[in-house]
């Protein structure tokens, strides 16, 4: 986080972030309100939109986008001095958040070698200690789903060992055809619409789940927040009335410059990777004389290109690239041409 913030603004490439192009809004439709009264749970026509997304029967609360979403989440269903599994390689606030709340973070491999999935072993291992996953579908760096042998596996541990499963799914939103993990025991999904319709300034996520898992996290936003966001509500309720067919023009663009990305990978000798299954993020592995958190220091004061370096994700040797909010044609050639003279 802190990477991108310090160097996108003034970036000219930017590869860096991770949502599409921010989405010009007319709000000409919206009637006046009373911006002085607030819900705590959310206002009912989001909470409605939300929840037409997921399997009936279950349960919502809104945040101040997917970042509080899943603060509160943490902080109501994890607990102080037992162990909280995170996967890696992990978008970072995802491991410091649990630490904060006095839990003791143990990390649980996801490996190129086995396509971003998670090692079995390694997962079974540590499961019977735990009292929370946390973990991201698709996954941030990678763009890579959970197959369903992994997701019966995890919900199977998390029935014996009695866990609770946290599942940012913030980057699903861009692939409605990938079900969601919610409406699953023991499952609590988190998600905005910040990536993949560019609405992180209306900042509205929210939280799906059990009724008593909601329960338990109002109880923490109305200590942490209270109030909700109506305008932002108002702008996500409108929004989601269009999802997902205002997805298609979106979707269209990052298919072509994802292919671009491919190219890449397959004319150069110095990288390779695991194809995301959708969406607007891939995590390159780079064959380099350096680190790649001095060969994106240089892409940038030299070139101007912004990547994320896998050392922010626990991963070395990879960066991120993300196409979602400007032509990577440019800053890809780039890329090449830096790494053609290693």
């Amino acid at each position: 986080m802190e990477w991108v913030v310090k160097y996108e603004k003034t970036a000219k490439h930017n590869l860096g972030s991770s949502n599409v192009k921010g989405m010009q809004m007319d709000i000409s439709w919206l009637s006046p309100f009373d911006m002085g009264k607030t819900s705590n749970k959310g206002e009912e026509e989001a909470l409605e939109a939300v929840l037409s997304l997921y399997p009936a029967g279950l349960d919502a609360v809104t945040a101040t986008g997917t970042s509080e979403a899943n603060q509160l989440t943490i902080m109501a269903l994890g607990q102080r001095g037992e162990n909280t599994l995170v996967e890696t390689p992990v978008y970072e606030p995802l491991c410091k958040l649990p630490v904060l709340m006095g839990s003791r973070v143990v990390h649980v491999p996801r490996a190129f070698e086995n396509g971003w999935q998670f090692e079995e072993e390694a997962l079974k291992e540590a499961a019977p200690a735990c009292k929370l996953f946390v973990l991201t579908n698709s996954h941030n760096p990678s763009g890579i789903f959970l197959k369903e042998q992994q997701k019966k596996l995890l919900l199977d541990l998390s029935k014996d060992h009695k866990f609770k499963i946290v599942v940012d799914e913030i980057f699903r939103m861009l692939s409605p055809d990938i079900p969601s993990l919610a409406g699953e025991e023991n499952v609590v999904v988190t998600s905005s619409l910040s990536k993949s319709l560019g609405l992180g300034g209306a900042r509205c996520g929210w939280v799906v789940g059990e009724k008593r898992d909601i329960e338990k996290i109002l109880a923490v936003k109305r200590i942490c927040s209270a109030a909700t966001n109506p305008l932002g509500e108002r702008i996500l309720a409108r929004v989601l009335s269009q999802y997902p067919t205002n997805l298609d023009a979106i979707n269209g663009v990052l298919a072509k410059r994802m292919a671009m990305v491919e190219s890449l990978v397959k004319k150069s000798d110095r990288i390779v990777w695991t194809k995301p299954d959708h969406g607007c993020i891939s995590f390159l592995k780079i064959q380099l004389p350096k680190s790649t958190l001095e060969f994106a220091t240089e892409l940038f004061k030299k070139d101007g290109v912004l990547v994320i370096p896998g050392e922010f994700f626990q991963c070395p040797g990879h960066i991120r690239v993300g196409v979602g909010v400007c032509d990577p044609k440019e800053g890809l050639n780039i890329i090449s041409e830096r790494l053609g003279t290693y």
